[in-house]
């Protein structure tokens, strides 16, 4: 399916949820979810078939905190992971001609040096890497998600254009004000969109999907470029050594259906989020 007819169909388009979260919960060890996409490929598929029954068909590759140096500490290449998360997702999308197979990217690692300078020469490099090895090996388009800085999301996203002619989905982070971490807001997210063209963009992790509507509301004023999202499910808490998040996948999917109702069509979740969370959220759209 096209991103063109998704944006336009005004039906809904579902987006997967958590994949570290879940991959731990079923026996991985958290130092090797990268690897897992080699080592255990039918876990991962696993974890994307559940979404896939649970109606996701934009399924993201498990390659979030992929790097050189986090693949080199896997024992296998950048290529290597690449290849065999988009072949799992693929797949978990057989029999699905309305799927898509999204190549996740995420934050490179870099910070901006002591004139607060971000090396964009350096996330150019990896990311245009990247970028290149999901062309060769079939996605669908390319989600970049979890970016806390805008210099390195102008740095993603024309990584991504400069080196093919994928769909691209551009996600940031934000705290409930609209800031992220490294002091980006709202707005500085709005003018790399505005500037580069994204064909989708939004607001993903770091808060729930209450918090999050008003943050979407924010930037719908200020861009025309077709919006999406993926909250987390609320905030974890620790119970003993478990990390728990306490809302419930009812809860999660009202609030998610919000959103919805917001006008925004192309919608997951983030950490926490399991396949029960998006199956009760698209029944609830479904009537």
């Amino acid at each position: 399916m096209r991103l063109r007819e998704i944006t336009e169909s005004n039906e809904l388009f579902l987006l997967d949820g958590s994949m570290g979260v879940y991959a731990i919960k079923l026996g991985i060890n958290p130092k090797n979810i990268l690897s897992a996409n080699i080592t255990d490929p039918e876990v991962i598929q696993s974890i994307h078939k559940g979404y896939v029954r649970a109606g996701s068909r934009g399924i993201l590759t498990n390659t979030f905190n992929l790097t050189e140096e986090s693949a080199c500490q896997s024992g296998y290449t950048q290529r290597e992971i690449i290849k065999a998360a988009v072949e799992n997702a693929r797949k978990a999308l057989e029999g699905y001609d309305d799927g898509m197979v999204l190549f996740d990217m995420s934050p490179s690692g870099f910070i901006p040096d002591e004139q607060g300078d971000f090396p964009e020469a350096k996330a150019l490099e990896l990311y245009g890497a990247q970028a290149a090895y999901a062309r060769e090996y079939g996605v669908d388009g390319v989600f970049i998600e979890t970016i806390a800085q805008a210099e390195e999301m102008a740095c993603a996203i024309r990584a991504v254009k400069e080196n093919t002619t994928l769909p691209v989905f551009a996600s940031m982070t934000f705290n409930a004000g609209g800031t992220s971490w490294y002091g980006s807001t709202i707005e500085d997210f709005a003018q790399v969109i505005n500037e580069l063209k994204p064909d989708c963009a939004g607001i993903n992790c770091s808060i729930a999907p209450r918090e999050t509507l008003p943050l979407l509301k924010r930037l719908s004023y200020l861009t025309d470029i077709p919006l999406c999202a993926k909250p987390n499910r609320g905030r974890p808490v620790l119970r003993g050594s478990e990390t728990v998040y306490e809302m419930t996948p009812e809860e999660y999917a009202s609030d998610l259906y919000e959103i919805y109702r917001l006008g925004i069509r192309i919608l997951g979740g983030c950490c926490g989020t399991d396949e029960q969370c998006l199956k009760l959220f698209a029944q609830k759209v479904m009537g």
